[in-house]
């Protein structure tokens, strides 16, 4: 699987603060904006990510994380440049590389 974050923000969302953090943490990670005016955010392909279509949200490795201050949690564990989360307990863990 792809270390690579995807991160679903919208500018009038909170997404900037997980934007932040994303930059802060250094972790691998692409944009897929969405449209709150185009409805982007209730398409099928976007509710298949997170069924409350709510911004912003980031997918890892096959998990979603959603809501602005569980993204941050998730990522301010990350202690260098890669994000680690289980998916069995949905909980983040930072990676140490030498």
């Amino acid at each position: 699987m792809s270390e690579e974050i995807v991160f679903f923000p919208n500018p009038a969302s909170r997404a900037r603060m997980v934007h932040w953090m994303l930059e802060e943490t250094g972790a691998p990670y692409r944009i897929e904006l969405l449209s709150f005016d185009k409805g982007e955010n209730k398409k099928p392909a976007f509710l298949a990510v997170n069924p409350m279509g709510k911004l912003p949200a980031i997918v890892h490795r096959g998990t979603v994380i959603t809501e602005c201050g569980a993204i941050i949690r998730a990522t301010s564990v990350c202690s260098r440049s890669v994000l680690h989360i289980n998916a069995s307990t949905s909980r983040a863990t930072s990676c140490q590389h030498s």
